[in-house]
This record gives structure tokens, sequence and C-alpha cells, in this order.
């Protein structure tokens, strides 16, 4: 093995079912003998000799088996240079070995050259079962429809979970807002390599990044300001990549700049974890996860997340709450008096004008149960009559794109 290779998992490579890495043979022996190819360690490998092989092809070798030259019509020269085709199927180490053994006159003769091999996962999984925890499905990057039981579906976090006093969209800023903030982080998990951080290759770089999914309104702000991300799900973390100054991406590296992580957080085994809260509704985002070596990407994986649309209340729902403004005392006051003790009522504190927003509702299914937040969403600008229904279990939005016409509160349902 090449004496630059870590001993303990020797040429380290990201597990790629596409991909078919060339290993060559050469034959320094012209004696007499028997020359054997044998696959051993974990299933993570196969072996073949062509690097294009039909889908019906049946490898060379895969873990546990040998084969010999010349034996079962199986073939490869031994005068020359011969190619082989490796092929990362899953995570883990195997030993290929190329062996002689003399007979004849070269019998008691015997030469072997082996080469190590490990294969990482390049795999990032988000919550796509709805269940509350991050999970993988062949499916999960494809474009997430509301209507499916299935896809990563999120709430915006745009109600207001610290009881201070003071109305403040919890997506307005860059971090968890306390620990009753977390129900709104969702989670994203990425496989770590498996190696050791010393056997991490030199050269070797991972990004998560988010992008468009190709599908995008017109007007739709970048996919940066659609979703946060935040290098773990606990109090007061700082978002990575998100809105205004943050990136929409982050490079895990060796001996990390300010802005980078440190790529021996990917080291050992298990997941690492990240949190993504949502911020626009009705957006969606690709969160990809990709493998670079000098630059030049090697694999990567993708989740789609959905931001759960706003949804109008219908006319005829029963009436849950009613919220009482200041704009015309006297028929607030004739309201009060008239539904007093049938309706839930509330005191707004300040002037409400109807025509500049509409109230509806947000929900995603987790462990399909159907968890709803009503929402205030205005089509005009940030102003204090509709911040000042923020609580922990009421959110509030905007337009995202303020260039549209204000339907002067002609949007019903």
């Amino acid at each position: 093995m090449h004496p630059e290779l870590s001993p303990d998992f020797g040429w380290v490579m990201p597990m790629d079912t596409n991909a078919y890495r060339l290993v060559q043979l050469k034959t320094d022996v012209s004696l007499p003998g028997i020359h054997k190819l044998s696959l051993s360690g974990d299933s993570a490998f196969r072996v073949w000799q062509s690097a294009n092989p039909a889908p019906t092809a049946t490898p060379l070798l895969v873990s546990g088996q040998t084969v010999a030259n010349g034996i079962n019509g199986i073939y490869w020269s031994t005068s020359s240079t011969a190619s082989l085709y490796v092929q990362a199927v899953s995570n883990g180490t195997s030993i290929l070995t190329y062996s002689f053994i003399g007979t004849g006159s070269a019998a008691g003769i015997i030469c072997r050259a082996s080469l190590k091999m490990t294969a990482f996962p390049v795999n990032i999984d988000g919550d796509y079962n709805r269940s509350g925890t991050a999970n993988n499905h062949l499916l999960e990057a494809n474009t997430v429809l509301f209507t499916d039981a299935f896809g990563m579906v999120i709430l915006p976090n745009n109600n207001d979970d610290l009881d201070d006093g003071i109305p403040n969209v919890d997506c307005n800023d860059n971090v968890v807002n306390g620990a009753s903030d977390l129900a709104d982080i969702y989670a994203l998990s990425i496989s770590k390599l498996g190696i050791s951080a010393d056997a991490i290759p030199e050269g070797l770089t991972f990004e998560l990044r988010v992008s468009g999914t190709g599908d995008d309104p017109v007007g739709a702000p970048v996919p940066k300001e659609r979703v946060r991300i935040f290098p773990s799900r606990t109090a007061n973390a700082v978002g990575i990549i998100g809105p205004d100054a943050l990136p929409e991406s982050i490079v895990f590296a060796k001996n990390p700049s300010p802005n980078q992580l440190d790529i021996s957080l990917l080291a050992g085994s298990g997941q690492l974890e990240f949190g993504i809260e949502g911020i626009q509704h009705g957006l969606s985002v690709e969160v990809i996860f990709r493998a670079l070596l000098n630059g030049e990407e090697l694999a990567d994986d993708a989740v789609c997340v959905l931001n759960a649309p706003f949804l109008l209340n219908s006319n005829v729902d029963a009436t849950t709450k009613l919220y009482l403004g200041t704009s015309w005392p006297a028929f607030s006051s004739d309201i009060e008096d008239f539904l007093a003790g049938f309706v839930p009522l509330a005191d707004l504190g300040s002037t409400f004008i109807q025509d500049f927003a509409e109230i509806g509702y947000s929900y995603q299914q987790s462990g399909q149960i159907r968890h709803t937040r009503n929402v205030v969403f205005e089509f005009w600008e940030d102003r204090a009559w509709y911040r000042d229904l923020l609580l922990d279990g009421i959110g509030y939005g905007t337009l995202y794109d303020l260039a549209q016409r204000n339907p002067g509160g002609d949007i019903e349902c």
C-alpha cells in the first residue's frame, strides 16, 4: 500500500454507485504460478473488469470472494498492466489483495500486494416522514407537494416565543430564541464519515448550501432568504446560512478559516445534526451536501424543504376568538356588549385596518397529526397594527414581493 495512505483506512473515497474508479495490476513476476485476486472486509466495494458494466453484469469480486486467473472463464493480463474498477456501494472498509503462488520450478515462492479502501457516505437527511426526526428516503430531493403525506414541510418560524412583552418575529433574527423556540427549528442531519480526522485526505472538503428548486415564482427572494440553518438544534444557536449578511453555503475544511467549519466535525460515526427554520411561506429550497476534492465535486446528496403556505380562514368556520381594535370605538363597544359571553374577546390595543391584512393559518403534518398555527398575513408593510397580535401561538407574515399590488382586503375564502 502507498506509504502516504492511512494504514487504518487506506484509499478513502465517497460512496457513489455511479463511479467506477481505476485500479491497475502490475505483474512483475514471469515465473510459473497462479495469480489470484481476493476482496475481504466490509461489503462496501465491488470490483469490475469494465468501467461501464451492463446492468445485468456480475462483478468480478464482492467481499469474501477469491478468483484465479485462467479459471472459470476469468482472465486478466499478467504480461502487462491490467485494469480493474472499484465501485463503492456502501460505507465501510475492504481490502483488495493480488497474490502470486509459484508452481513447478517456482514452487514455494509467494508474493502479495494489497490495497485497503474505505468508502464514506455523502448523505444529508431531513424530516421527510414528518415524524420529528431526520430520516433517509430515495425521494427526499424531489419537489415537495403540500398535499402529499410525505416530504419535508416546515412551519415558518414567524411567531414570538420570547415572553418579553415586545412583539418580535422569531425568524427576523439570527439566533434560536431560547428553549421554547426549539419546536420551530427542524432537524437536518449529515452522516459522519466513519473515519478518524487524521485519515481524511488532504484536499477533501465538504460544502453545505441552499439552492432553488427550479420552479420559483416571479419575485421570489433568493434561496438563502427563505430559510436559516443553524449548526445545532440548541437554545441560542447562531445561524450559519441564511438571510442578509449570512452566506448561502458553508465549507467544512481542515484548518478552517473563520467563516468555515472544521472538517473534524464529520469524523467518527453517527450523525451531525443541524437545525433549519422557515422564513417565507410557500417557498421551497434544496439543501445540498457535497464532497469536493481540490475543488472538483465527487458526490452530493440533497433534501427538498417546503415552507408551509399561508392559508385563508373560511368565512363559514366558527369564530373562536374576537380581537377588538380602537379605530371605531362605538362599533367596538357595541360588538363587545353583543358577543360577551359567547366568544372570547381580546383587546388589540391599537388601530387595526382590516383591508391591509388577512387572518389565516399554516399547518404541517407531524407524525400524521395536524399542527396548525394562526397567522396574520400583511399585504402592505410591517405595521404595529398587525404585529400586536404576535404571540407564541400566532404568526405574522408579509408579502415577499412588496412590488405586488395590495389586494385591499379583497382576498376571501
